[in-house]
């Protein structure tokens, strides 16, 4: 091999602006590099002796100027090393740079390196002994590619690696995702520096339709390995690593500070720059990888974990509904701002996000604490559905604290949000009184593909108290005494579910089931039934112990788009909610005739006369309402046949939009007017 002219590697030498030392240069031999996926692997052979630092510059042509080179990262001695498995499992293990190929050797170095833009590339790689110089020599072939490699950008993949021994005895291809910190057009970035590896755990399943999908979050200080469980052994799972090579551990599945320095000890609070969600963002991109590459159904995505990886799961319900049906979380932290009652301090996240005081921005453009605070993320869903959470939390768990709890119930509450939420007397690990009502099974009747009822201000809800763990029930959940069919109706011009109460079963013994409660019901992610805000819908209940409409009420839509039926009466046995769209194609709640209007003019001046036409013979009602559903006036409430006719007087009432529904045998006609004065 030729080494290149004196005069070439002169301009070479400023890239650094240091001089090579002869007694200490050394050059790496044996440069490769293939491209894939979006990434280029860089391979070479590391000098005989120990203790190096390996750079690795790139340009788009070869090597003839200083400004043509671009340091693109750096790697320590043994990068041939995947120290994280090593650590994890206590025994060596190497990487492999291609799925079907053999563990790197120990004589390798490897550095990986994301494309951003597409064309050709030089790399060159030089060693620098930890007391000496870097060696700045160039040799074709030898530390520097004798001829370009053509990059493509593209997402990058994970990479396997091998099979290991999981949770349960599972078992468990072992991937690994290589990061970059740069966003392309194919992915954001995923670390604050180039070239880290990360592992992912995917346990295979079944064929459909034994083909959910599970994704696992671990404990803080865990790994992957011990969050590879299901609920049974036909469930996909895919479980991510979060972990820091220092003392901060772990970035509780979000992300850290764009300066952050990931192999290092000494990062300090930052006060200005913005913190970046880099491993929400390969969560992101690893479910699309898993759902683009492996026969799982996508409708029937559930996350689950304990501790910080219950953090992961409540925290995806929140923001990544779209891929989430329901979410199961035990003991989560789920405000990073409040440690009242933690173990946790402040100070230990300050290195990743700064303090509360500076509340950095991130890249999505809301502070980091408002980020990292479930019950803010709830609070400004807007129009989005989160998904569906089962939570159970421990009153004397004194890791997480309890006080935060709180917060996040009433702001679910306030919000309409729904799911189901339990509490008891646990620590952060062991059994708590409520264990009994944490099957994942709870999960299955969610998918991305079905609506369902989100409960809020139910009657029978326990008290969580203040914060104080002396205040509040004991023991207790919000909506667990509720239950729904999933055999609903979700169509164009209605939307029907079958409601009744459950028993709530604890350790020490069977909370039997309210005979009757009232509860505000929100429906979410619907499928067909469309409205827009201010738009005005019939609901009624249905008792189905004796078929009686109970309850007949008209509701507006809110701003966001949602609409909630308050207050509405479900029976152990059994109450059917329908609601439905107002207007020509509205139908009576059950089949059968209904009530036929007509106003003598319209638009109504001031007043007019209404003429009801009743199907049948028996008590029947007719009254005036307005846009946001409140009754105004009530011109029949009692017995109706034939054709009658009542006077609509709009004297005192404000010129608007208007409704008149009658009412016999649970059928109902509404008829909309305007009037003037």
């Amino acid at each position: 091999m030729r080494r290149l002219p004196l005069f070439l590697l002169l301009f070479v030498l400023p890239i650094v602006a240091i001089q090579v030392t002869a007694a200490e240069a050394v050059t790496v031999t044996g440069i490769s590099a293939v491209h894939r996926n979006g990434q280029t692997f860089i391979t070479w052979n590391v000098p005989s002796a120990g203790g190096w630092t390996y750079r690795i510059y790139v340009n788009t042509r070869p090597f003839r100027h200083a400004s043509d080179a671009t340091l693109v990262g750096a790697v320590g001695d043994s990068s041939w090393m995947d120290r994280r498995l090593s650590s994890i499992t206590g025994q060596t293990y190497a990487f492999c740079r291609d799925s079907a190929g053999p563990p790197l050797a120990e004589t390798a170095g490897m550095f990986v390196a994301t494309a951003p833009t597409f064309g050709f590339k030089w790399y060159a790689v030089t060693a620098q002994p930890t007391d000496g110089d870097e060696d700045l020599t160039v040799i074709s072939g030898a530390n520097i590619l004798g001829s370009p490699i053509i990059e493509v950008p593209a997402t990058p993949r994970p990479v396997w690696q091998r099979q290991l021994m999981g949770e349960y005895n599972s078992v468990v291809d072992d991937y690994v995702l290589w990061t970059s910190n740069v966003d392309t057009p194919y992915a954001k970035a995923t670390a604050s520096q180039n070239g880290w590896p990360f592992h992912v755990g995917v346990v295979r399943g079944g064929a459909a339709p034994n083909n959910r999908l599970f994704l696992r979050g671990h404990g803080r200080g865990n790994n992957f390995l011990q969050a590879t469980s299901g609920y049974s052994q036909d469930d996909w799972r895919l479980a991510f690593d979060d972990y820091l090579p220092n003392k901060d551990v772990a970035s509780f599945y979000y992300g850290y500070h764009e300066k952050y320095v990931l192999n290092s000890n000494g990062n300090e609070a930052p006060l200005s720059g913005h913190v970046r969600g880099y491993t929400f963002n390969r969560i992101s991109s690893t479910i699309d990888w898993c759902l683009a590459n492996f026969p799982v159904d996508s409708k029937r995505v559930y996350a689950m974990g304990h501790s910080m990886g219950g953090s992961f799961g409540v925290f995806l319900a929140l923001t990544a509904s779209d891929r989430i049906a329901a979410v199961w979380a035990n003991v989560p932290k789920l405000d990073l701002s409040d440690f009242r009652g933690s173990l946790l301090q402040e100070q230990m996240f300050t290195p990743l996000w700064g303090d509360t005081t500076t509340d950095l921005l991130t890249d999505e453009g809301m502070p980091i604490y408002n980020r990292l605070r479930a019950s803010t993320l709830a609070a400004h869903l807007g129009s989005r559905d989160p998904s569906p959470i089962l939570s159970f939390a421990g009153r004397s768990d004194v890791t997480v604290g309890w006080p935060e709890k709180v917060n996040f119930y009433a702001t679910m509450e306030e919000n309409h949000l729904g799911g189901v939420h339990f509490w008891d007397q646990r620590a952060h690990v062991g059994p708590g009184g409520m264990d009994p009502m944490s099957s994942m099974s709870e999960l299955f009747r969610y998918r991305l593909d079905r609506s369902w009822p989100a409960f809020s201000n139910a009657s029978c809800n326990n008290d969580p108290g203040s914060g104080d763990p002396a205040s509040g029930d004991s023991i207790g959940t919000i909506n667990g005494f509720l239950d729904w069919d999933t055999t609903l109706v979700d169509y164009a011009d209605r939307w029907e579910a079958l409601l009744s109460t459950r028993n709530v079963v604890t350790l020490n013994g069977v909370i039997p089931a309210p005979e009757s409660l009232t509860v505000d019901v929100t429906p979410r992610r619907l499928q067909h039934f469309r409205f827009a805000p201010g738009q005005t819908l019939e609901w009624e209940v249905k008792r189905m112990s004796d078929g009686i409409t109970i309850q007949d009420q008209l509701v507006q839509v809110d701003a966001s788009g949602h609409v909630t039926a308050e207050g509405v009466v479900v029976y152990g046995s059994g109450s059917r909610l329908r609601i439905k769209a107002l207007g020509p194609a509205s139908v009576g709640a059950w089949p059968g005739k209904k009530p036929m209007l007509a106003l003598d003019r319209a638009p109504v001046v001031g007043r007019t006369m209404v003429s009801a036409t009743w199907p049948g013979s028996g008590n029947a009602s007719l009254a005036l309402f307005d846009l946001s559903g409140r009754r105004l006036r009530t011109l029949l409430d009692g017995p109706a046949h034939g054709t009658m006719r009542f006077e609509v007087d709009g004297r005192g009432l404000g010129t608007g939009v208007y409704f008149l529904r009658a009412r016999q045998d649970g059928r109902s006609t509404t008829l909309r007017f305007a009037l003037l004065h």
